[in-house]
């Protein structure tokens, strides 16, 4: 299979994914019920979850927040959508954080960061050379054949199968411009 046919597979892929999501999700109150809150249990179970230093962040503290906690802090977003991995994706305009919140319980388990953004000391905008002077050298940069654009991607926390306990993903047109947004992948929430 070409490279090319690759490209189209994958892509049809994921929109099919989105779609599939969409269809999950489309009925769903995007602001959950505000009046029901997570067991006490779950909660002392997540928090349990962030126990390094690095999710003191004022950004990777959203983490674990539930649906009602999002509401709370920022309001009502300005845009709900459909996540590909089944979550609901929280965007408000003001903000250059947005918040996917993922299952059931509606707990925040990705984030993604556009310009101005601020992370472990580095904010997008920066390039991976200032961004590796910062957080050191990552654990994969170059081109991402998915997304078409340059990544630099870190691994934080506990290490294992290939991922990370957190992965911090930076996206740039190319390996010297600067960043134009960055995901976290909390992959510890799933575990």
């Amino acid at each position: 299979m070409s490279d090319k046919q690759k490209f189209i597979a994958t892509l049809f892929f994921v929109i099919a994914l989105s779609g599939f999501a969409y269809l999950l999700t489309k009925d769903r109150d995007p602001s959950g019920d505000l009046s029901a809150t997570l067991p006490d249990e779950r909660v002392a179970e997540i928090e349990g979850m962030k126990d390094k230093s690095f999710y003191e962040d004022p950004v990777l503290d959203n983490l674990g927040k539930t649906t009602r906690e999002v509401i709370e802090e920022h309001g009502e977003p300005d845009s709900v959508n459909a996540h590909y991995l089944g979550g609901t994706e929280f965007h408000y305009d003001g903000l250059p954080v947005s918040f996917v919140l993922a299952g059931e319980e509606g707990v925040v388990n990705n984030l993604y960061l556009n310009s101005g953004a601020e992370i472990l000391g580095t904010e997008i905008g920066m390039t991976f050379s200032e961004i590796e002077d910062v957080l050191g050298e990552p654990e994969f940069v170059g081109f991402d054949r998915e997304y078409g654009e340059y990544v630099s991607v870190y691994f934080l926390g506990e290490k294992g199968a290939g991922i990370g306990e957190l992965e911090l993903w930076f996206s740039s047109s190319s390996e010297d411009d600067p960043t134009n947004s960055a995901s976290v992948f909390w992959k510890k929430y799933w575990e």
